[in-house]
């Protein structure tokens, strides 16, 4: 095997780090590349095993690289991507795009004949009398009301369900349901591993999706056609779909494709679609709202948490929050004309830290991407600074 590439640590001649502080600063003095560069972690010590971006993909097979980090499963994402192939002009409303997602997918089946009471007893979302088209989106939570973890709901049929999330672990979902199962007549399995996701979005409502005739599901809905399952799901604002195929039927993986080349569909990166995730405003959990994080600092209410379906784990904390308002930190979107120098970088306010980044994608030119704030540190503000003192780097839209 190759030696690893070192950007930055031992031997390097040109820290990287300072590298980082001049292209991102280059009206900085050299105290201050020397401040922030000590502030910087260890770059050296982050390995890019996964290959996600398009900055490492460019790089011998074995180098080292300071925005993947080296715990990431295989094929998932990083939190920071910088891909100067992003277009920022990708039109949504005059024609399609798809992307077919390389990591596994997270689907379990739960059924029995106590799973509908289940579900609704640990999901902050109301399953009650939920329509068998309807996709549901909500939050499993803790005895604290804090995050563990995302999914969609659909309804099988009676006493079966599927819980699709687009990065939890399924071995997360499993563990936490187990957990709670006692006496009732509920099997949780994982079928992820059989199924692949191919995502559609854009065009005309009569846009077909390929391989069937028929169209994009209706918002939180979603319906079975042949062997795929098509769930309208969280990447875009735009008209889309996720596209659950069987894993083992190829031929039907081809045929969606070649329809929607034929349609005029432009397939695109994963960056791009995760450009349109971010410039419609749709955080991620876990990269946005991370395991031990309230929904309401992740600006999840609205979309994952019922206040009149009754008890569920977590209930009496949401209800207390609905009526007190008392979380301090809430995630905002946000811009920058640069690279940031780590994944959740911290952000400042004059000397005082006031948050955190989260996911970004910078293509060349601008960023995108969400930023977990502190209330009282924004009074009013938008423009903040990635170290204590610094210039202003960093807008909240």
């Amino acid at each position: 095997m190759a030696e690893p590439v070192r950007l930055g640590g031992k031997g390097c001649p040109t820290p990287m780090r300072w590298i980082t502080a001049a292209y991102y600063a280059p009206s900085y003095s050299f105290t201050q590349y020397f401040r922030y560069a000590r502030m910087q972690p260890a770059i050296a010590d982050y390995t890019c095993t996964v290959r996600a971006c398009n900055y490492c993909s460019s790089m011998p097979e074995a180098a080292k690289c300071y925005q993947c980090e080296s715990d990431n499963p295989v094929g998932v994402p990083s939190a920071i991507n910088r891909d100067k192939n992003v277009s920022a002009t990708l039109d949504a409303s005059n024609r399609q795009y798809h992307h077919r997602v390389e990591h596994p997918i997270t689907l379990l089946r739960v059924s029995g004949e106590d799973a509908a009471s289940f579900l609704q007893s640990q999901f902050s979302n109301n399953l009650r009398n939920m329509a068998h088209d309807r996709a549901v989106y909500g939050l499993w939570l803790d005895r604290k009301g804090k995050v563990c973890a995302d999914s969609f709901i659909l309804q099988e049929g009676s006493g079966s369900f599927l819980l699709f999330s687009y990065e939890c672990s399924a071995a997360t979902i499993k563990e936490k349901l187990e957990r709670f199962i006692v006496a009732d007549d509920v099997v949780v399995e994982s079928i992820g591993a059989s199924y692949l996701d191919l995502v559609v979005w854009g065009g005309h409502s009569s846009t077909r999706l390929g391989a069937a005739e028929g169209t994009y599901p209706a918002a939180a809905s979603w319906y079975r056609s042949g062997e795929a399952l098509l769930v309208h799901g969280r990447r875009s604002t735009e008209k889309h779909a996720d596209i659950l195929i069987p894993l083992k039927d190829t031929a039907l993986l081809e045929a969606y494709l070649l329809d929607l080349e034929k349609s005029g569909s432009m397939e695109v990166s994963w960056s791009e679609m995760e450009h349109e995730r971010l410039r419609s405003r749709i955080p991620s959990v876990p990269r946005d709202v991370t395991p031990g994080e309230l929904p309401q600092e992740g600006g999840l209410v609205d979309d994952a948490v019922c206040f009149t379906k009754g008890c569920y784990l977590g209930q009496e904390v949401m209800a207390h929050l609905k009526r007190s308002g008392g979380f301090r930190r809430r995630l905002h979107p946000v811009s920058m004309a640069g690279f940031p120098p780590s994944a959740n970088a911290l952000i400042y306010a004059g000397d005082k830290q006031a948050g955190e980044l989260r996911s970004y994608l910078y293509n060349g030119s601008s960023g995108l991407g969400f930023a977990l704030m502190k209330h009282r540190e924004l009074a009013g503000r938008r423009q903040f600074s990635l170290f204590p003192d610094g210039p202003e780097a960093i807008t909240i839209c």
